[in-house]
């Protein structure tokens, strides 16, 4: 498959849930034909265990757990321990108390 660009792109004609999926293996010439096949078998497997292969196993973080992580960092560095939340409470569900 070829883009605008006319650059060659490994590609995997995939069903997932029933609809007709193309999944992206890598770019020629980084990517070459052995490891294509590869990434292809492996997600040819992963859909017979049931697992979308288009989901990585590290998935992009919330913007709540974001902001729990920069006030966790940063709030050692802050005037007089920065803002507080309310015991219990997480910055999904609450907003910072001064």
């Amino acid at each position: 498959m070829t883009n605008g660009r006319l650059s060659k792109i490994w590609v995997q004609r995939l069903r997932i849930n029933g609809r007709a999926t193309n999944v992206g293996l890598g770019s020629f010439p980084v990517v070459g034909l052995a490891t294509a096949r590869e990434r292809a078998l492996d997600n040819r497997r992963k859909i017979d265990r049931g697992i979308d292969p288009r989901i990585t196993e590290n998935p992009t973080p919330t913007l709540a757990d974001a902001l729990e992580a920069v006030i966790e960092g940063r709030s050692v560095s802050w005037k007089n321990g920065g803002p507080r939340l309310r015991s219990g409470a997480t910055a999904s569900t609450t907003t910072p108390t001064t």
